[in-house]
């Protein structure tokens, strides 16, 4: 579902850093008023990328799979003498699901952690807010001055 951001970076191509979500634009640009008063923003729809999380496959359990030497590495004197119950004897339909279980539990894992979420945004629809309270350009001079009387 996308959402609202805000970047006070002077360029769209170089705002790296947005601020939110906020479920409006509006929201967005109140946001980025009450905290950057004295700065023009830009305010973008964004859709978080997510990440892939199915990393585990058949592969990483066959012979030179990086899983399949991890274990032979930890239990490589307990396997017979042509690897008995090592992964050149795994069974294909056991891989499948061990792999399709890592998958689940390492997707569920990173949802409860946040790890879901991606560092970037896809972002469309950007509109420049010039500062409503610019900063003077002048140098700056009391105008109280107290009287003397005589």
């Amino acid at each position: 579902m996308p959402a609202f951001y805000y970047s006070t970076t002077p360029s769209f191509d170089d705002a790296e850093i947005w601020y939110g979500p906020h479920a409006t634009r509006e929201a967005a640009a109140i946001a980025a008023g009450q905290r950057f008063p004295d700065v023009g923003f830009w305010t973008a729809e964004a859709v978080p990328q997510t990440n892939a999380l199915d990393i585990f496959e058949p592969g990483m359990f066959e012979p030179d799979g990086c899983i399949a030497d991890a274990f032979e590495d930890r239990n490589a004197d307990l396997l017979g003498e042509d690897g008995e119950g090592g992964p050149n004897h795994w069974d294909t339909d056991a891989v499948a699901a061990l792999v399709k279980r890592l998958n689940y539990q390492f997707t569920a894992w990173a949802h409860e952690h946040g790890y879901q979420r991606g560092w970037m945004l896809d972002v469309s629809a950007e509109e420049w807010t010039p500062a409503c309270n610019p900063p003077p350009t002048g140098r700056l001079r009391p105008v109280l001055s107290l009287a003397m009387g005589g």
